[in-house]
């Protein structure tokens, strides 16, 4: 049932958030040496930057050959693989036990609440139902009213999830904003590539994957490019610098987006902004693990992986508003008084401009209605295909948007002096932290 689909990715998401965390957190604990662990931080960065652009583009071409539930089956020997490795290489003692750790359920379930209704009321509002409709308003209280919550379980228990002293640090503070954002804008230029690929410039799915394969390896060189600079020269503004202008740069460059545009111009410019995350994410996790004592490593650093995971959950949410109400209005412009209903059914969202089902629908509903409604259908389906293009083009520009705000706060973030730090002799197990000049 879809609510048994539910509960299980919900388990499954659990899993996956806990994963990522210990996986930059145990890191640190065995590279305590800034440049030594920048290295190792750069290679997870990559194969994550590298999995969230492939892994949509793999998915819908398994969903389309081998059904829905082969994108779930391919997590089984994955899992086990990296589950056999993890008790074979791992060090049981890698990190101390803490005494009487506590795990802080109510803020765990009240930002959960709030970024459920959140994302319920950027997918519902304005498509499934009017913005000042009471499920909408009732939404809305209940986010706000669970963010009040969270505050205010956050400055009373002993471990909370997002310790509010580490927060009043501007460092750890505009970290997490850039995290957040470049989340935003990194899941704004992925997630709908592909639908622009195939429903705006006519290409197939296998061919849209494949121009949208520069921005992954991009992404994934950047991280490693980056991260050996750094163990170089431990210039990590720089990097950062360099991480916001490529992002800045190709989102610029992605505004004149068009149907005529030739699909390798635009795997050239998502190349360039891919460079962006790639030199940014991972210094952000070096940066707040080297400026905190080492009992602090984990909750500082899931903070930043928390932050951008939602960044690309409510950006995902928020473009995908924009692209169908911007979709549903150039549609509904374009409609008749005349024009059959189930054409207009057939044109309801922009995904029945790629859905292969829904195509072959249309041609077999064309093909009972005549020459006149196929002249008309047709005029449809090139409206559709522009308006496709210009939502997407509208997320781009949201893109641009967060990347000159990311890249002011890349301006303003205050970084420790590695190069002097360096030359200090290492302490056991970063048991002392980076201070800031």
């Amino acid at each position: 049932s879809m609510m048994w689909l539910v509960v299980a990715r919900g388990i499954k998401g659990i899993g996956a958030g806990m994963l990522q965390a210990t996986a930059f957190t145990s890191v640190s604990d065995m590279f305590p040496q800034p440049a030594r662990r920048a290295r190792w931080q750069g290679l997870i960065t990559s194969t994550f930057a590298v999995a969230s652009v492939v892994g949509p583009v793999l998915g819908g071409v398994m969903t389309e050959s081998l059904g829905w539930r082969s994108v779930f089956y391919i997590n089984l020997p994955i899992g086990v693989i990296a589950f056999t490795l993890i008790q074979l290489t791992l060090p049981a003692n890698l990190s101390p036990r803490a005494e009487n750790a506590r795990i802080d359920w109510g803020g765990a379930a009240t930002i959960t609440l709030a970024i459920s209704a959140l994302l319920l009321i950027v997918e519902w509002g304005g498509n499934t139902m009017p913005w000042g409709s009471p499920t909408i308003i009732g939404l809305g209280v209940l986010c706000v009213a669970s963010l009040i919550a969270f505050s205010y379980i956050e400055v009373r228990v002993p471990e909370p999830l997002f310790p509010v002293d580490l927060f009043r640090r501007q460092t750890i503070l505009f970290a997490n904003i850039i995290s957040l954002l470049v989340g935003f804008a990194l899941f704004a230029l992925v997630y709908f590539t592909p639908l622009l690929l195939q429903g705006g410039l006519g290409l197939s799915p296998s061919a849209a994957g494949a121009y949208q394969t520069p921005l992954a390896v991009s992404t994934a060189l950047g991280a490693l490019i980056s991260s050996q600079i750094f163990a170089r020269t431990q210039r990590m503004k720089a990097l950062m610098i360099w991480g916001g202008a490529c992002l800045l740069v190709g989102s610029i460059a992605l505004l004149p987006i068009n149907i005529q545009t030739n699909p390798v111009y635009l795997a050239i410019i998502l190349a360039v902004a891919g460079f962006g995350p790639g030199f940014i994410l991972p210094m952000l996790t070096l940066l707040v693990q080297s400026i905190v004592p080492r009992n602090r490593m984990g909750v500082v650093t899931s903070s930043v992986q928390f932050l951008r995971l939602i960044g690309s959950t409510i950006g995902t949410a928020i473009v995908a508003s924009a692209i169908n109400v911007l979709f549903t209005a150039r549609m509904h412009a374009a409609f008749t008084p005349i024009t059959d209903a189930r054409i207009v059914e057939a044109f309801h969202n922009p995904q029945a401009v790629v859905d292969p089902g829904t195509q072959a629908q249309l041609q077999t509903l064309l093909s009972q209605l005549g020459e006149a409604a196929a002249a008309e259908a047709q005029q449809l389906i090139e409206v559709a295909h522009v308006a496709l293009v210009d939502g997407v083009r509208l997320g781009y520009i949201m893109a641009l948007v967060l990347a000159t705000v990311i890249f002011g706060f890349i301006l303003a973030l205050r970084t420790p002096n590695y190069r002097s730090a360096e030359t200090r002799v290492e302490l056991p197990k970063h048991e002392g932290v980076i201070e800031i000049a």
